[in-house]
């Protein structure tokens, strides 16, 4: 049985459209993990600085702490920790 060319055709189509949408969603994937690296890296620096308010401090931890919530549980609790320490320093 002979395929017919327009049928043929169409089939590519759709599967270079499917190759065309993974790697665009791919691309997303991708850009999405590296601004969230970005933001996190940020967070961290005013984290660790000496000049920033303790509630400046907690607000950046509390963020780094929802944002990696599910990623990385130990780095959670590790600055969930550090978080407790300045609220107990605050009160």
């Amino acid at each position: 049985m002979k395929v017919q060319p327009f049928f043929y055709f169409c089939y590519m189509i759709n599967t270079r459209l499917r190759i065309i949408a993974f790697a665009f969603l791919l691309s997303l994937v991708s850009f999405s993990q590296t601004s969230k690296s970005h933001k996190i890296d940020s967070l961290k620096k005013i984290v660790e600085s000496a000049s920033a308010h303790d509630t400046v401090k907690l607000n950046a931890i509390i963020k780094i702490c929802y944002d990696l919530t599910g990623d990385d549980p130990d780095m959670v609790y590790k600055f969930g920790a550090r978080g407790l320490e300045i609220a107990k320093k605050m009160i």
